[in-house]
């Protein structure tokens, strides 16, 4: 191209394909190709310039990139308008496709945090995690389907399999574990285990840590529930409709239950049992 390699005067092995497409005077073993493409070190390759913001390549929205803001999409396109929100990233189909003012968001995976816009500082990685997210503010989520349908709210932690996955809200709720605290519609209950208050989908404050603790249980709140199977109402499994959540069997509040199947069964309040 024209005055391809204008400026090299002791640099090696530069290939230099475009109008103004520079090697630079000393660098060595680099490429670098487009209308005013430039290598700036040694063993670099340069491809177009900062007017080039979008990759197309095997036939999809490769990359993009939106200097201004430091947004960076991997695998689409990203939002149709620039967003105003700085730092985000999306990888992956949809992945943060839709973020308008907010910032410092990461989604990873197809669709993760597809529908996120205005808030901040959110992370989702895996399939679909926190796609239905719109206003998410200080939330983590890691596993296919983590939090898919937390919409709005601040402070939740999932992490596993579909944990938290059917919560409308945010609500500060953690669950660790496959499907801990699958259907959680409360607010601030710490789930940790597989399959930890899998079903529990009303009662604020509750603390559930063991296989199984606190499943199938419908409500009840101010509970304290550790150990194995732990405030668990085993017997309700059959009512459980397995598509969505539905069907867990009513219990009581405040019940403390410690010690592998404590407080099993128990539909009351105001209970404390150990050992």
């Amino acid at each position: 191209g024209t005055n391809a390699g204008g400026t090299t005067t002791t640099g090696s092995r530069q290939t230099l394909v475009g109008f103004n497409a520079l090697g630079g005077a000393e660098n060595n073993d680099v490429i670098a190709i487009g209308h005013g493409a430039s290598a700036t070190e040694s063993g670099q390759i340069a491809l177009g310039t900062k007017s080039q913001t979008h990759i197309k390549a095997l036939g999809i929205d490769f990359a993009r990139w939106d200097a201004n803001a430091y947004n960076f999409w991997v695998g689409t396109r990203g939002p149709s308008v620039p967003p105003i929100g700085e730092r985000n990233l999306g990888i992956g189909l949809k992945a943060c496709n839709s973020v308008t003012t907010g910032s410092s968001n990461i989604g990873i995976g197809e669709s993760a945090l597809e529908l996120q816009q205005s808030q901040s500082s959110c992370i989702a990685i895996g399939v679909v995690a926190a796609q239905m997210g719109v206003d998410l503010s200080d939330c983590t989520y890691m596993g296919t389907r983590a939090g898919r349908f937390n919409a709005t709210g601040v402070g939740a932690t999932a992490v596993g399999f579909r944990s938290l996955e059917q919560g409308a809200n945010a609500n500060n709720n953690t669950g660790v574990g496959d499907s801990a605290g699958w259907v959680c519609q409360s607010a601030g209950n710490v789930f940790v285990g597989y399959v930890s208050g899998e079903n529990k989908r009303d009662g604020d404050e509750c603390i559930a840590v063991g296989r199984a603790a606190a499943r199938n249980r419908l409500d009840g709140s101010h509970c304290v529930l550790i150990g194995g199977s732990a405030g668990a109402i085993s017997s309700g499994f059959p009512g459980i409709n397995q598509a969505d959540g539905t069907g867990g069997t009513p219990a009581g509040s405040r019940v403390i239950g410690i010690g592998y199947r404590a407080v099993e069964e128990l539909l009351g309040s105001d209970v404390v049992a150990i050992g």
